[in-house]
């Protein structure tokens, strides 16, 4: 932003919110200037009980607030006024105002109360920029409380005799870029008292600045310097009797006679003594009295930058009120100027800066884009007019860069540069300089083709330009040199004459079609819904055997599809297909399949959609048909389809990957819609035959298994190990417990049959599902002391765990024979001193599964059905030491020998408690 000799204001309202940071004042901004003094921002509240201003002072930044009742003023940093660009940020903290430069602090200013203070929740801040809303006589001076008057001049210092006579003082640092033009003028009504220009120079390489009062020539000055790219530093004072011009790189100053000099100086006392306007750049144009018109141009493309301090006469009360009309023009035309920077951008361009001074554009074609691609041949874009007129073709042929040009009746067709359907990026650029087109790879230059001329010219004065990405807007045999122009790569980066035109890129991003996939390599194929197809000739016409061979590196994305097929009109000698169902297996389970005339020959299970590249090989020749699957090999042997085979390959045959035509593709829907129903029917009869209550087949499970809980495990088995005086390795253990026993709760389990007695409770099998059987409760109050209702931590802290053992259900398991008792748990040491077990506790009494909860009659049958437990209590194991014990579930028909499965009728579990002190000595 450039900050304007005039001002301007905003208002700003924060919505209202709790916190009381929405009330503090914050600002950033970028600046650049070279001026040593001047406001950047003033703040102020309402009917201006507190202010807030931020300036510079001799380069620096400085700031003065009011807030309250107190008052003050801070400088700090470096100057900053070297005309680059700074960003500055001033933010009120709770209790103080911070200011950085460059995010860096400068400042940290002590602020007990607010800068603004909000009314009814709501901030009301004017803003200021770049100047006051009235005089500025309530800042302050450094150092002082005294007022700033609102104009001074550091010349007022001077208290010499000249320096009291002095009329005026002028300071300009100019650099020019006409020769001719106004600096500044006095104007007063229609006459110019005063004026300072540049007139036509004498020679080529040297300038006149000439002052003039009225239409009098009273002093010029000689520079070499003015239209140099440098600043020209220039100082006009004039005294009541005569005046001094002086300038750096002057090489002669000439003044008039003196007599001569006192006469016009008095002309120029009377009127400054007057209402004058003053004016930089030029004068309006109603005004012409100020000097012979052959010499100057009223109006100076310049850049001129006032120095802050400067000794000016009275400004006319027009300045900023009533101007005439043409003054009020050439106002705006000043103030534009005065805005204007020492330095220029060349990457800016200015318009409007005569009638005479027009840029004409001659247009040059230029391209840049990143493409990837492993196709050898293909257009990349076409650009040009209609078929007829000027137009060029970049195209790759054989891997390399090609270009094909045609302008003005000339053909040409240029190749060269390295290869690049490699797969990896390459940055091409295309550009048309004045006579010639230069195309690099990478930033390598590998053409320069020679053109006579613009490429493309003005046709009724406008360039007739077209552009077509991927391919040519006709017939690809009407190129210079025909090629395939369909062209198989991926673009991005891309930028076509002035840069990158986002509707294309939106057209790409609602375009799936028009999107590159996130990774390719040596052939990468996406067919989508379609296919690729190949005219192959497998036959050999001088009767020599052949082989029919394919090797494929896959990564599917479904697991089912036709990898490549042969076909013959509606027949498919071969094919290679992925399914997750073979007949002859009968399972669904993922399949590479080799077909013959739709017989399957050969199929290797094989998971292959798992995001992985895979290996299919195929063979088939008169004695053999082979199929291998990353290295897992299948042979067979094709003479029963081999004539029919063979007769079909001497015809016209196509070769299909990723899926075949239609017709051919509605048979193998109807043939896996046949299995489908197949294999639909055979599960039917299979799930009519079976027992929802009772599993078919039983003889494989003779005894339950055993666990126990917490079934925490270590590297070899179950583990329980904890330290008694940190709860934090046994709370664990104890949440286990609890969540386990809660479906044991009375609550819980009111829907049950009250059983007594130690006998077993048959009941008859239902005969619809419908029907539910009876279940007997197991409450958690039988589990004594382990219950985990008197005893909440089951003994844990103490020493004393509780361990739960239960058995796995089985259907219809009578665990002990008529009359022998019932099932009940042994615990023995199998590793460790045998007295640790000889205060151990079994909860229900002497640790029995009563007989009532027997037999079980499965999970449709008995819904409600709850698994009888027996709980251990070991109060007297041994401390830092690892324990093995073995809890067995004895009963006449519990077997618990099997080598097999350690868990039958048994349970082995190893356990260790901690003593923390012992542990941490």
């Amino acid at each position: 932003m450039h900050l304007l000799r005039q001002q301007r204001k905003m208002i700003i309202l924060p919505e209202r919110q709790d916190d009381s940071c929405a009330h503090r004042f914050s600002a950033e901004f970028d600046i650049r200037t070279y001026d040593p003094e001047g406001i950047i921002l003033y703040a102020e509240s309402p009917r201006n009980i507190s202010w807030f201003m931020l300036g510079l002072r001799d380069g620096k930044i400085e700031i003065q607030y009011k807030n309250g009742h107190s008052t003050k003023i801070t400088s700090g940093g470096k100057a900053i006024n070297d005309g680059q660009w700074h960003m500055i940020t001033v933010e009120e903290m709770e209790t103080s105002i911070s200011v950085k430069v460059a995010k860096e602090a400068i400042m940290n200013i002590n602020c007990p109360e607010s800068l603004f203070t909000p009314q009814q929740g709501i901030l009301e801040t004017k803003v200021y920029i770049a100047g006051l809303p009235r005089k500025g006589d309530h800042l302050i001076t450094p150092g002082s409380n005294k007022v700033v008057p609102e104009d001074y001049s550091i010349l007022a210092a001077d208290n010499s005799d000249d320096a009291k006579n002095q009329s005026l003082s002028l300071n300009l640092n100019i650099r020019t870029s006409t020769t001719t033009g106004v600096l500044f003028a006095l104007v007063q009504e229609d006459t110019v008292p005063l004026s300072v220009a540049i007139v036509d120079p004498r020679s080529a390489n040297e300038q006149e600045i000439v002052v003039f009062i009225e239409n009098v020539k009273v002093a010029s000055l000689q520079s070499k310097r003015l239209c140099y790219p440098g600043n020209l530093s220039m100082q006009l004072i004039t005294w009541s009797d005569k005046i001094l011009i002086t300038a750096n790189s002057i090489w002669n100053v000439t003044y008039i006679d003196i007599l001569e000099m006192e006469k016009q100086m008095s002309v120029l006392d009377k009127a400054i003594k007057g209402l004058v306007d003053t004016y930089v750049g030029g004068i309006p144009e109603c005004i012409r009295k100020f000097g012979s018109l052959q010499d100057k141009n009223p109006a100076l493309t310049t850049c001129i930058h006032i120095k802050p301090f400067i000794m000016a006469p009275k400004r006319s009360a027009t300045a900023s009120g009533a101007v005439p009309k043409c003054k009020r023009k050439m106002l705006t035309i000043a103030e534009k100027l005065v805005q204007c920077h020492i330095a220029r951008r060349s990457t800016n361009m200015r318009l409007g800066v005569s009638p005479e001074e027009r840029l004409l554009v001659t247009l040059r074609f230029t391209a840049e884009f990143d493409l990837r691609t492993f196709d050898p041949e293909g257009v990349i874009f076409f650009a040009g007019g209609h078929l007829n007129s000027s137009w060029i073709v970049l195209a790759v042929r054989n891997g390399r860069l090609e270009l094909q040009l045609k302008y003005d009746q000339i053909s040409r067709v240029t190749s060269s540069g390295p290869v690049i359907n490699d797969g990896k990026w390459h940055k091409i650029s295309m550009e048309e300089k004045s006579r010639s087109l230069i195309i690099k790879i990478d930033k390598e230059a590998i053409m320069k083709i020679t053109v006579a001329g613009n490429l493309f010219t003005l046709k009724k004065g406008l360039h007739e330009l077209n552009l077509t990405v991927g391919g040519v807007p006709f017939k690809g045999d009407q190129l210079v040199n025909r090629l395939n122009p369909r062209f198989d790569a991926c673009m991005q980066d891309w930028k076509w004459l002035t840069g990158e035109d986002s509707s294309i890129q939106e057209t790409v991003k609602l375009n799936d079609k028009m999107q590159c996939f996130s990774s390719e390599g040596w052939g990468s194929y996406f067919p989508g819904k379609g296919f690729a197809l190949f005219n192959f000739t497998y036959y050999e016409s001088d009767g020599r055997e052949w082989v029919v061979k394919a090797e494929l590196n896959i990564r599917p994305s479904q697991n089912t599809g036709v990898l490549l097929a042969l076909v013959s009109g509606d027949k498919v000698p071969l094919s290679v297909a992925l399914t997750d169902y073979v007949p002859e297996s009968k399972l669904r389970e993922q399949h590479v399949v080799l077909s013959m005339n739709n017989v399957i020959v050969l199929s290797t299970a094989v998971q292959v959609c798992d995001s992985q590249n895979h290996s299919v090989k195929a063979i088939l020749k008169k004695d053999l048909v082979f199929l291998e699957v990353d290295g897992i090999q299948s042979r067979g042997d094709p003479n029963s389809t081999w004539p029919l085979t063979e007769a079909v390959f001497k015809g016209d045959i196509k070769t299909y990957l990723g899926g075949i035509p239609v017709y051919i593709s509605l048979y193998y829907v109807a043939f896996y819609i046949v299995m489908s129903g197949l294999f639909s029917l055979a599960l039917y009869v299979l799930l009519s035959t079976l027992n929802p209550y009772t599993p078919m087949y039983r003889d494989r499970l003779q005894s339950p298994g055993v666990v126990i809980r917490p079934n925490t495990y270590g590297d070899e088995g179950l583990l329980i190990v904890y330290e008694v005086n940190n709860p934090n390795t046994y709370n664990p253990l104890i949440h286990t417990l609890q969540n386990y026993l809660t479906p044991y709760n009375r609550t819980q389990q009111h829907t049950h049959e009250q059983c007594n007695g130690s006998k077993y409770f048959t009941q008859n099998e239902p005969k619809d599902p419908d029907q539910k059987l009876l279940s007997c409760p197991f409450y958690r109050s039988s589990l004594g002391k382990c219950s985990g209702m008197d005893n909440s931590t089951f003994g844990y802290p103490d020493g004393q765990p509780c361990i739960i053992i239960k058995m796995n259900r089985i259907i219809k398991f009578f665990p002990s024979s008529t009359g022998s008792p019932p099932p009940y748990v042994n615990c023995s040491m199998l590793r460790g001193d045998p007295k640790n077990l000889h205060n151990i506790e079994y909860f229900p009494p002497n640790g029995t599964f009563d007989l009532h909860y027997f037999p079980y009659y499965g999970k449709i049958a008995q819904p409600s059905y709850m698994n009888p437990l027996v709980a251990v209590k070991f109060n007297s194991l041994e401390k830092n030491k690892l324990l093995k014990i073995e809890c067995r579930v004895v009963a006449d028909k519990i077997s618990a020998d099997n080598i097999h499965d350690p868990y039958e009728g048994k349970v082995e579990f190893e356990i260790e408690i901690k003593n923390g002190t012992a542990v941490n000595k």
